[in-house]
């Protein structure tokens, strides 16, 4: 099985420079079968137009990188060429702070228990589980997510994070992966104070025309794993194989802290608004931050429009 990889270097505290080394390596003692791309913007479309001559696109990064070659490849006009070949697969090598889609699909404990070339091996046999990808449309752009997208304190916080966050750091994986969870702990002290005014917002989606808010909250989270923070919990009942994208509104801090501890019930929970296969937002009277999967976005004052995408096919662990 011949696989595709792209890996961003500076993921993992610069890990992914070291698995890029290693996979070279194995790909040389003809251990495994595949090329290597360095993760590059500019390059990225032109990478991707290969990926049909492979079995499988493996990447390499936290979910940010795993977002931004998914969006690409939605895009891409290779896309038409491997969606419908049900042997074709994406897998992923965790090298991020969170690494929620390798939590939703049992890859953690797979990457940090089994040697790498153990763990490429399971990429190329584990089973291939179908996931929703969405669709975001405002202002004439067009994006896709595979984990969750939100609109306020979320947005704002990793906002903060990325403009604090140094953009070298010699520092070891672990160290890193702890330096970033502190820098984030720091992002959002500084925004603690950061809600979003939705006196004048409108939210509908497929099955009801218009959903009743409260005049101010935290942050607006539609989510389609369940997996959050890194180490959380979204408390909604998020399935990334249904077609249904789940929405909730967080309207205190205290809403965070039952996403890490779920079954702390004396601690609020999100307001659930159920799941819908659209959603339409607007009403804004300025732009506002928000965040997908993990990147910084900012949102300007026309409608966003969320609806289903693809289906994508990822390696999971079901074991």
């Amino acid at each position: 099985m011949k696989s595709l990889f792209i890996i961003n270097p500076r993921s993992g505290a610069n890990r992914g420079q070291i698995i890029s080394d290693e996979i070279n390596n194995l790909i040389t003692l003809r251990k495994i079968e595949g090329e290597i791309e360095i993760l590059s913007r500019d390059r990225t479309n032109e990478i991707l137009a290969r990926a049909h001559n492979f079995d499988r696109l493996i990447i390499a990064g936290g979910d940010g990188t795993i977002s931004s070659v998914i969006n690409s490849l939605l895009m891409h006009e290779c896309w038409s060429k491997i969606k419908d070949n049900a042997a074709w697969g994406i897998g992923i090598i965790p090298l991020g702070t969170g690494n929620d889609l390798a939590r939703e699909l049992n890859l953690n404990f797979l990457y940090q228990n089994h040697s790498l070339l153990e763990y490429l091996e399971k990429l190329c046999t584990n089973a291939l589980i179908e996931y929703d990808a969405w669709q975001v449309r405002t202002e004439g752009c067009v994006s896709f997510f595979i984990n969750y997208i939100s609109i306020g304190f979320d947005g704002a916080v990793i906002e903060t994070f990325h403009s604090i966050r140094p953009q070298k750091s010699s520092a070891t994986n672990l160290i890193g992966k702890f330096l970033n969870r502190f820098l984030y702990g720091v992002a959002g002290l500084k925004n603690l104070d950061y809600s979003i005014d939705l006196k004048t917002v409108k939210i509908s989606s497929r099955e009801c025309e218009e959903i009743r808010l409260p005049p101010k909250a935290k942050s607006l989270i539609f989510t389609n794993i369940s997996s959050i923070m890194g180490l959380g919990n979204s408390c909604l009942n998020s399935n990334p194989t249904d077609q249904s994208l789940e929405a909730g509104i967080t309207t205190s801090l205290l809403n965070y802290l039952r996403f890490i501890f779920p079954k702390l019930s004396i601690l609020p929970s999100i307001t659930d608004l159920k799941g819908s296969k659209e959603w339409r937002i607007s009403g804004f009277k300025n732009s506002v931050l928000g965040q997908i999967d993990g990147e910084p976005i900012k949102f300007g004052p026309a409608e966003i429009y969320i609806s289903h995408g693809a289906k994508l096919r990822l390696v999971a662990n079901k074991s």
